[in-house]
């Protein structure tokens, strides 16, 4: 997992902290009793039986690790390579069996049947297994995906927008998957590409406003909002490049602070 961590601006250090303030949620909402693998083996089998878990809401997990800041060069084989040459931790043919399963399962997400996998994961991994990191960051995806099985939940984390504004862009994710921005239909395809010509034209709206449809199913928001935080974090880095004639990465704590507060990310609204 180390070298996952690496992947990411300040050495993975946000990441972990995500992974451990998800973990004390989940076993404050009694998903999970403690941080042992057993633990995680009773709650994957929970899961198991036809997903008896999906009535709890929690915030997306996916969601917050997509916004953390990562290297633009990242060796995902290389990663993996020396996940599989640490013999001390990891079950090389149990490696290559959770990653071939889980990347069958998800790979189509509208079939995605979150009691399968789980079954399938108990099937792979021991309890001596989810004790570390890398597998438990994988169950994390598995929740998310499960949540997202259902409706919107009521509860996500509030926005951490500085400020309001006058001039906002509003998009709007109806229940068919269909996006507005600013009142015109936009093809799924072309809203990254659209927003960022938006933020070009109207350089004065610098916040992105996002409603849903009651009844928006919570996969389509993560996927929007993931679509979002590329645009953002596209934003930031040009002007980055504009003010400061530096890379984002490059950037004093203090310059990446005021692109943060310029351009925050975006703000969910009923």
């Amino acid at each position: 997992m180390q070298c996952s961590y690496q992947s990411f601006q300040d050495g993975g250090v946000q990441l972990q902290q995500l992974m451990h303030d998800y973990e004390n949620l989940l076993i404050k909402e009694g998903l999970l009793r403690d941080v042992t693998g057993a633990s995680y083996r009773r709650m994957l089998s929970q899961l198991s039986e036809e997903n008896n878990i999906k009535g709890k809401a929690l915030y997306s997990f996916m969601e917050q690790w997509s916004g953390l800041e990562k290297q633009e060069e990242f060796d995902m084989q290389n990663c993996v390579q020396q996940i599989l040459s640490d013999s001390t931790q990891y079950k090389s043919h149990t490696f290559l069996k959770f990653q071939a399963t889980m990347e069958k399962e998800v790979t189509l997400f509208g079939d995605f049947q979150p009691e399968v996998l789980s079954t399938k994961m108990l099937g792979i991994l021991s309890a001596k297994d989810l004790e570390l990191d890398f597998y438990k960051f994988r169950v994390f995806f598995l929740l998310d995906m499960a949540f997202a099985k259902n409706k919107l939940p009521q509860d996500l984390p509030p926005s951490t927008a500085p400020r309001e504004t006058e001039n906002p862009l509003e998009v709007y994710l109806d229940a068919e998957n269909r996006v507005k921005v600013d009142g015109k239909e936009i093809e799924q395809t072309h809203v990254l590409s659209y927003l960022l010509e938006e933020y070009k034209a109207h350089p004065n709206k610098t916040l992105l406003i996002v409603k849903t449809d009651p009844k928006t199913m919570y996969a389509d928001y993560i996927a929007l909002q993931n679509k979002l935080i590329k645009v953002i974090n596209s934003v930031r880095e040009k002007a980055a490049q504009k003010d400061y004639g530096k890379k984002y990465s490059e950037l004093t704590e203090a310059q990446k602070e005021l692109l943060r507060e310029k351009y925050p990310e975006p703000v969910l609204r009923e």
